[in-house]
């Protein structure tokens, strides 16, 4: 495969086409808590927003993905707004800090992708955050 990569690669250069090259993740994940019920950053949030802002910005990352999750407590329609009002909030805060909306990919999933697994209607503060994942 790697042999393979490399023929193409070097017969792509000999006829001039152009390679641009796929986003790679930077291995650094940020992740945003939140009050239950809650799309409000508080401090904390902020102060990691700000970190992941400052971290995109200084690798130029091409791709950030934002990923908004809620926990179990309440119904799954009432989650994916949730988890969509705190992805969007944070997607926000990161491009009041410089970050282009060209390169925020925003997604949702509500109960649906649990860091802590947790039985149906139950709260857990680990579950209710959005991921802020940088590529470069």
């Amino acid at each position: 495969m790697r042999i393979a990569r490399r023929r193409f690669l070097a017969s792509a250069a000999a006829t001039g086409l152009a390679i641009a090259a796929a986003p790679a993740r930077a291995n650094v994940a940020f992740v945003a808590y939140f009050e239950p019920g809650q799309s409000t950053l508080s401090e904390t949030a902020l102060g990691i927003v700000d970190q992941a802002a400052a971290y995109a910005l200084s690798i130029k990352a091409r791709v950030v993905l934002v990923d908004g999750h809620a926990d179990t407590a309440g119904t799954a329609e009432y989650n994916l707004r949730l988890s969509r009002d705190r992805a969007v909030a944070v997607a926000a805060a990161l491009e009041a800090r410089g970050l282009s909306a060209n390169v925020l990919k925003v997604a949702w999933h509500g109960e649906t992708d649990l860091a802590e697994p947790t039985p149906a209607g139950a709260g857990s503060a680990l579950n209710r955050r959005v991921t802020i994942d940088p590529w470069v």
